[in-house]
């Protein structure tokens, strides 16, 4: 198959096919591979089988965990949700009941579906992700972030902590040529 689409996060590696197909391999002791499991495919890519019928159109890793933007402008995540950079509740820090537990995971080894409110008419067209942060971009050019917000990568008040819900970032005058890209813990736009 021709490929589109390579990206690698921490020891895993992300293939995205031009008819859509997903595949990974590497070390998935966080769920970043999408297969289900906490395993590790190092022979060969692996379809990611939760996606198959799912034309995929975009792709990114972050450090251990994996974004995928459909033709639809659906976004799926999965992976390690640590500071809510799935766009997923994050478990609380500090000790809790096993109730509370149960509730927040922090791995999601199958592509989760991410309820974007507000978005039905603006789909998702592209995904960027950092170590522990992931911003996306719609038809419109709007911008949303979710993660770790520490070094104001997200792109947020300075007060902002984490957020585990994509929230608008507020800036202006972006159009198709403006170029996105995270970095470590930064997010560049370039027009």
């Amino acid at each position: 198959q021709k490929i589109q689409k390579i990206c690698s996060g921490l020891e895993y590696t992300f293939i995205l096919t031009k008819n859509g197909d997903v595949f990974s391999f590497g070390t998935g002791l966080r769920g970043q591979l999408g297969h289900g499991d906490a395993k590790s495919y190092n022979d060969q890519p692996k379809m990611i089988e939760a996606l198959a019928g799912i034309k995929i159109v975009d792709i990114d890793c972050g450090a251990f965990f994996s974004m995928a933007v459909s033709s639809f402008g659906d976004l799926y995540s999965f992976g390690w949700n640590s500071n809510g950079q799935l766009g997923l509740r994050k478990a609380p820090q500090g000790t809790f009941d096993g109730d509370t537990l149960s509730k927040c995971q922090q791995v999601f080894t199958l592509p989760q579906l991410i309820d974007l409110v507000g978005l039905e008419d603006d789909p998702i067209k592209n995904v960027y992700c950092g170590h522990k942060h992931t911003i996306i971009r719609t038809e419109r050019n709007r911008l949303f972030s979710a993660g770790l917000n520490n070094y104001g990568q997200l792109g947020q008040a300075s007060n902002v902590n984490d957020l585990d819900k994509f929230t608008e970032i507020p800036v202006k005058a972006l159009d198709d040529k403006t170029c996105v890209q995270c970095g470590y813990w930064s997010t560049y736009l370039i027009n």
